[in-house]
């Protein structure tokens, strides 16, 4: 009895610390820092209950899917992204009910994953994922809109992004993707107002400054576009894209050696193999 005690509690003590280090590795990876989000991952105590280890198996995928986006890794984001697919059941092996689980996996894991996908551009397999969503959850409102940005479909994609926009308007994330796909038709002022929007909607969320300070760069408005690059750094001080970026519009002001300071900073973080390449030029064109 002791023993069977001990075990379930030594069980409990180790799902409990492997959720913690995931709510760590997640944290990182929402700032943009995935090496940090991988180092802190790779420390969880693995369980030997196979659903877990399934569980722990995707959310490790999802890192590495999110980590995809960023650096525009089409290839490695649908591995992984099929490795999350594969282990989404097990993820919610938790509920009893059969009808419960599939709600919960197409409410809450697939839309990130069918997300993800579109950004990457894998519009077929987004759209996959997303026809099986219901229209009345914010993120599958979202992964819809994905879905029809990366086939083409831009008339579309707005209309799911304000669905959710109007479907929790004090979530900024919808804000960003409205503001994203008005970019793409070159609206960069009614970018620029929903990025607006999503840095007041999630003041503590480094995204949404980072893009209202890109859609200010491409108006020429550099000043404030600097300020928005601080203020996305304070929240996310290990973002490479960003300090790329940071440091662009610091070079066009006059600001040199503040320049140099972003790009040597940015080599240290992580980057695309394009955006690093990107940096090589910067700093040999920039050599002073």
């Amino acid at each position: 009895m002791r023993s069977a005690a001990k075990a379930l509690l030594d069980a409990g003590a180790s799902t409990m610390a492997a959720t913690s280090t995931l709510t760590r590795a997640r944290a990182a990876s929402l700032v943009h820092d995935h090496s940090a989000a991988a180092r802190i991952a790779a420390q969880m105590r693995r369980s030997q209950d196979p659903d877990e280890m399934m569980r722990e198996r995707t959310a490790s995928a999802l890192l590495r899917l999110q980590r995809a986006v960023d650096e525009r890794d089409a290839a490695a984001g649908a591995a992984a992204a099929d490795e999350a697919l594969k282990g989404s059941a097990a993820a919610t092996s938790i509920y009893p009910d059969p009808r419960v689980r599939r709600d919960v996996m197409v409410r809450t894991v697939w839309p990130n994953i069918a997300i993800a996908l579109g950004k990457l551009g894998w519009g077929a397999e987004a759209a996959r994922l997303a026809d099986a969503m219901p229209a009345d959850c914010y993120d599958c409102l979202r992964a819809k809109g994905w879905a029809a940005m990366a086939v083409g479909d831009r008339n579309g994609a707005r209309r799911w992004f304000e669905a959710a926009v109007r479907a929790a308007p004090s979530v900024p994330m919808a804000y960003a993707d409205l503001g994203l796909a008005l970019l793409s038709v070159r609206d960069r002022a009614g970018a620029a107002r929903q990025f607006e929007m999503a840095a007041d909607k999630g003041p503590n969320w480094a995204d949404g400054y980072k893009l209202w300070g890109d859609a200010l760069a491409l108006q020429g408005q550099d000043e404030e576009a600097e300020r928005h690059y601080r203020s996305a750094a304070e929240r996310a001080p290990r973002w490479g894209a960003l300090h790329i970026a940071w440091g662009k519009t610091l070079w066009r002001l006059g600001r040199q050696e503040q320049a140099r300071e972003k790009f040597r900073a940015a080599a240290g973080m992580d980057l695309s193999p394009a955006d690093r390449t990107r940096l090589g030029r910067l700093v040999s064109l920039r050599q002073g």
